[in-house]
């Protein structure tokens, strides 16, 4: 996080106890409360953004409470594909912003920002690492998706003041091949901290 400017957390390797209480989670079903503390837990002490993904309202209500009650005061929750935090490109996905006692709750539609297109579902892991590395040298199917969702994040993590503006910062960041270069650079770093 320090080098680099940001960090994504692994759970098998940042919250093994978290991890172990997966088998009992799938043994239970779906959705119960194991599932939703795993959304909404934060490695990170100092200030940050935390950001999770809800499917019902019961969720969202429940997850703004909890992380209320314990300190969490800048998050989004975001009710995007399954319950993630990826925005849809083909449905209204609702966003939740609070920010210390300001809270926000909007509706967003990528249709409104002349962005469309069908949601690619996931396959495989092989298929969607092609894809993924497809959009980043900006193609294929999921290059609308990367658009609108970088754009949307660069938006609400403050770097631009319109969503309008985040999205076409997000599409020269493809063009010019920005994307895929911090995405090699921090390859090359984790092989060199192995």
């Amino acid at each position: 996080f320090n080098k680099n400017g940001l960090a994504c957390i692994h759970q098998p390797d940042h919250f093994s106890l978290a991890e172990s209480l997966i088998p009992y989670r799938d043994e239970i079903g779906k959705r119960p409360p194991i599932a939703t503390m795993e959304l909404l837990w934060s490695a990170h002490q100092g200030q940050h953004i935390l950001i999770s993904g809800f499917f019902h309202p019961e969720t969202e209500n429940l997850a703004l409470n909890t992380l209320k009650e314990y300190g969490e005061n800048h998050l989004i929750l975001i009710k995007g594909l399954e319950g993630g935090t990826d925005l849809s490109i083909s449905r209204k996905c609702i966003l939740n912003q609070r920010k210390d006692s300001n809270s926000k709750r909007s509706i967003l539609q990528a249709s409104e920002y002349n962005i469309s297109g069908k949601d690619s579902s996931f396959k495989d892991l092989a298929k969607w690492k092609s894809d993924a590395f497809d959009a980043l040298n900006n193609k294929g199917n999921l290059r609308k998706s990367l658009i609108w969702n970088a754009g949307i994040y660069l938006y609400l993590s403050g770097k631009f003041n319109t969503i309008s503006d985040g999205i076409k910062r997000s599409e020269e960041i493809l063009i010019q091949g920005l994307a895929k270069d911090t995405l090699e650079r921090l390859i090359q770093w984790r092989e060199n901290t192995k």
